[in-house]
């Protein structure tokens, strides 16, 4: 839950609209140097909303990829003082760039800064030691709540990736400390933040709803395993207070996946989140269309 527990072809997947492009990575280079500007990817593709997602990255020795840290990925709120190493910061900022330019987002990796975090009270505890973290900014444009989300989530997925614990945080952190030392002019642009480091723990699994919940399908047709791969994985990602309010229902073509928010705080990010984690489950080859 957040802050408590916490490819297929454009013409089969509806991508959301791009809106701004890229702003740059972050001003803050404490502790991490700056990489050089990125460009977006141009084509729109399935490729493209993963990034590079299928490969693999260095998971405390061995790699690690997108199906695993999704498993692996729990809320973290202690931190220990280790530093995230240059080259990982370097990873992760141009990963942002490229997600930046693709998702009309501001996300900025802020290295060493404990002001936005420094008394940061959870409804379920308290954030200790959290030095790093990205926030992510956004103008209230076309589906930006869910952009926020679905971009957000391919952050938080790539830092776990990179042997990094995460937290998704809605509300208990200071969006206007992060505005100004992520170097983002209004701080009211400030939505969201995920905190990133060396966890005193890697976290533990939180409740979950099953997967009669939140999936159903149109009367007649059968469950493809695709489907299914996709929902599970839907029910690995992070949800404001673990409501998971999200559903998603197989029309009867088989192949459209209609995705509905539910009502309630935060649904519409929590919603990007979990078609980003339901993509990577049902695998980069499956042609399926969101509506």
């Amino acid at each position: 839950m957040w802050d408590g527990d916490a490819g297929a072809p454009a013409s089969v997947h509806r991508r959301w609209n791009a809106g701004d492009p890229a702003r740059g990575a972050a001003d803050n280079t404490k502790g991490c140097p700056r990489p050089p500007r990125a460009s977006g990817y141009r084509d729109g593709s399935r490729a493209s909303a993963f990034g590079d997602a299928r490969a693999t990255r260095k998971w405390k020795g061995r790699s690690l990829d997108l199906l695993e840290a999704m498993h692996r990925r729990h809320a973290v709120r202690a931190y220990t003082d280790e530093p995230i190493d240059a080259g990982t910061c370097d990873d992760l900022r141009a990963q942002i760039v490229r997600l930046n330019a693709e998702g009309g987002l501001e996300m900025r990796l802020v290295a060493d800064e404990p002001d936005a975090f420094g008394n940061a009270l959870l409804h379920y505890g308290v954030f200790r030691n959290v030095r790093n973290y990205v926030a992510i900014a956004a103008d209230q444009t076309k589906d930006w709540e869910r952009r926020c989300g679905y971009y957000g989530a391919q952050v938080l997925l790539h830092a776990v990736q990179l042997g990094l614990d995460t937290c998704w945080v809605g509300l208990s952190f200071s969006k206007h400390q992060a505005a100004r030392h992520a170097g983002i002019g209004a701080d009211g642009k400030v939505r969201f933040a995920i905190a990133v480091g060396h966890g005193v723990t890697h976290g533990r699994p939180s409740r979950s709803k099953t997967y009669g919940q939140v999936a159903s399908v149109a009367g007649g047709i059968a469950v493809p395993t695709w489907f299914e791969r996709g929902v599970e994985a839907a029910l690995l990602a992070p949800s404001a207070l673990n409501q998971q309010r999200f559903m998603f229902r197989l029309e009867a073509d088989g192949r459209t996946v209609a995705a509905d928010p539910g009502i309630g705080p935060y649904t519409k990010t929590d919603l990007g989140i979990a078609q980003y984690f339901f993509e990577v489950g049902a695998g980069p080859h499956e042609p399926f269309a969101w509506r």
